[in-house]
């Protein structure tokens, strides 16, 4: 045998071999489906390419995998170049590629698109006139319900493909689709010459002109006052009710009677939901009655430390002796978490002007609320009000942390059902009375592990929100927005549309920021921003409690104004706010040899401390927070941000302490200076 014969029948000339073969079926492939059209290929032939696509794939990865696995030392001979050559048939790589692009492409996936909707179109044709004749018949009871699989593939469906009709066109040839300006429909096919293949709400299908349409955008509901005539019922205040709705005046107040002659108080937000003011699945804000009745609930609480059973040390606030310094905890639960928008959010009715619209964010396993609340408010433009907004920066800007909705979700908490419980609510005041309220629009219950126990994956998620509060089960949020069964794909959109949803994005943290977030406490929502100062702040009170405690049954006050100040300044998201923008200053100049001495950056910790928030807490002159009233936040702000400068210069915050203007409050030693251990004695009963 000649040593070219050898070479040729060998592991890698067979290979070499059989890729060309392979090559040579993959263009006979791409020469057919190239001359392919909607209108001259046949189902048959295109099923039998896409089987082939599927099978040359196949091929090319086991070659793929032979080429990978190749060795000098089986060739028969010595092959000059080996190497070399066994590199070329990675070009198997190319074919693969080649294949993914033939298999998913456009002209083979709409073909393939177009043949299995004309299979399915008789048939969805012959179900629209069965639910009409219904309808006639009365039996609008009768709908057949979507199966859930079908129901959850449109869901995920876009509405990029949905265009609106400016004008009127009647079809002139056989396969023209009429229709009139106003309606709705989907585009199944684009063509170059301006003619577009689309399908209608009743399911025809059909060429109509590119011109006559423009892309469909959703459309808030408008409302129209409208004067009540004699026949209508007209409620208090001024609420028009629905003509439709029997209900009588004294049916109306009848129920408001019977809640004001409860013992407990009257709620302005029972009031309105009883005068038919509010929709049906709204409710008193249940994170917001949590928060005001209880600082367990409070950041300032989730940043301390819980005490053991013993009450001698601490649970998840450790010193390291190899590192001298805050030991890291991993948790159960380290996840990002992005709101991203609110969508179809139903209004309350005229006489209630909305103040704030915002969500409000916690752990949550089905009965107890696992961790602290963080609040985010939303934005809504006067022209879209259902649809809710979180603002994004460009990068290297920072957002108020009110505004910001990336949080950090990190918990211990090893329950089956725990997950985020998202709130969406609305402070809102009454404009002929000024009383203000908060109420709740809808929640959903994000849980974080599957049944089987694994994480759930990293991407957004669109919810459907639910009406009640999280302990009231099949409420929906408006039950005026009727839910039938669609028998197009078209219906099925524009019935989703209308339905009120949050949109969320789950992630997981990267490295550089997870040796901030294992500093921290173990059981905690934060916003991501302030991750850095937080742990810092951990770091500092690991050293005062742990390090240089004396005893572990000592509980005298402990003398440290930096621990006693920022922890005061958690409770105010805008004294927060400074303290991180100051850090982030003073973190650009840092040199590699400051990142890597700890001490010294926990001192730079301490001084950004004292030259914002200490100032700010004991100031005369900044307006006290309100909630929801932009003038005061919009003053308190301006004082923070003069006050900032004023203290960054040398001696800024003595001189400031030391003006003659009356804007200090007296001086108190105690409680400006020490911290009290025992105040977070009741943390690990309370919450945990």
């Amino acid at each position: 045998m000649s040593l070219a014969r050898a070479r040729a029948s060998g592991p890698l000339g067979t290979l070499q071999k059989q890729a060309d073969q392979l090559k040579s079926k993959i263009d006979e492939v791409t020469a057919i489906t190239k001359k392919w059209s909607f209108k001259n290929a046949e189902e048959p032939q295109v099923i039998t390419c896409h089987e082939n696509c599927i099978q040359y794939k196949i091929e090319a990865s086991t070659l793929l995998l032979q080429a990978n696995n190749l060795q000098k030392h089986e060739e028969p001979e010595a092959v000059s170049n080996f190497e070399q050559k066994k590199m070329d048939e990675m070009r198997l790589d190319k074919i693969m590629e080649t294949m993914e692009e033939l298999e998913n492409g456009d002209n083979l996936r709409n073909i393939m698109l177009n043949h299995c909707y004309r299979a399915t179109r008789e048939k969805e044709i012959k179900e629209i006139k069965k639910d009409e004749a219904q309808e006639d018949n009365g039996d609008d009871n009768e709908e057949e319900d979507l199966s859930e699989e079908e129901y959850e593939d449109e869901e995920d469906t876009e509405t990029e493909d949905l265009y609106e009709v400016l004008c009127d066109f009647q079809g002139v040839q056989d396969d023209d689709l009429s229709i009139k300006v106003g309606d709705i429909v989907d585009i199944l096919s684009k063509r170059d010459d301006g003619w577009w293949e689309a399908e209608n709400e009743e399911g025809k299908v059909g060429m109509v002109p590119s011109t006559f349409l423009k892309k469909y955008e959703e459309e808030e509901e408008k409302e129209v006052e409208v004067s009540a005539p004699v026949s209508e019922v007209a409620s208090p205040e001024g609420i028009i009710q629905d003509p439709n709705v029997l209900t009588s005046g004294k049916q109306l107040w009848k129920g408001i009677k019977d809640q004001v002659t409860e013992p407990q108080k009257m709620d302005v937000t029972d009031v309105l939901s009883a005068m038919g003011a509010l929709p049906a699945g709204f409710r008193p804000s249940m994170m917001y009655n949590l928060l005001i009745k209880s600082e367990d609930y409070s950041l300032r609480k989730a940043m301390l430390p819980t005490l053991s059973e013993s009450q001698l040390g601490f649970e998840n606030l450790h010193w390291d002796p190899a590192t001298d310094q805050l030991r890291k905890l991993v948790t159960h639960v380290l996840r990002s978490c992005r709101l991203w928008k609110c969508k179809m959010i139903p209004l309350p009715s005229a006489g209630v002007e909305v103040l704030s619209r915002h969500v409000r964010i916690a752990l949550f396993d089905g009965t107890n609320i696992l961790s602290n609340i963080r609040t985010v408010r939303a934005q809504a433009d006067e022209t879209k009000p259902k649809m809710w907004n979180f603002p994004t920066t460009k990068t290297g800007a920072i957002l108020p942390s009110l505004l910001d909705g990336h949080s950090i979700v990190r918990s211990n908490n090893k329950h089956s059902n725990i997950g985020i419980l998202f709130e969406l609510g609305i402070t809102y005041i009454r404009t002929q009375t000024g009383e203000r309220g908060e109420m709740s629009c809808g929640w959903v219950h994000l849980k974080l592990f599957d049944e089987q126990g694994n994480a759930i994956p990293n991407k957004a998620y669109e919810l459907n929100l639910n009406g009640g509060t999280p302990f009231e089960q099949g409420v929906e949020v408006d039950p005026s927005i009727k839910k039938r069964a669609p028998s197009s794909r078209l219906r099925l959109l524009l019935a989703a549309n209308k339905q009120p949803k949050l949109m969320v994005q789950i992630g997981t943290p990267s490295n550089a920021k997870r040796k901030y977030m294992e500093l921290l406490p173990s059981n905690i929502i934060l916003p991501s921003t302030f991750c850095e100062i937080v742990s810092y702040f951990r770091r500092v009170l690991v050293d005062a409690l742990v390090r240089n405690r004396i005893s572990t049954t000592d509980a005298d006050l402990v003398d440290s104004p930096v621990i006693a100040t920022f922890i005061e300044a958690a409770g105010s998201s805008d004294i927060m706010d400074a303290i991180r923008n100051l850090w982030s200053e003073k973190a650009k100049e840092f040199t590699r040899a400051d990142k890597r001495d700890k001490d010294s950056l926990k001192d730079v910790f301490k001084s950004t401390v004292m030259e914002t928030a200490y100032p700010l807490l004991h100031s005369n002159q900044l307006t006290k927070p309100k909630w929801a009233d932009y003038q005061v936040e919009s003053q308190r702000w301006q004082y923070i941000n003069q006050t900032t400068q004023a203290t960054k210069a040398p001696n800024g915050a003595l001189n400031f302490f030391l003006s003659t203007s009356d804007n200090v409050e007296p001086f108190d030693n105690i409680s400006e200076l020490t911290y009290d251990i025992s105040d977070h004695a009741q943390i690990n009963k309370n919450i945990q």
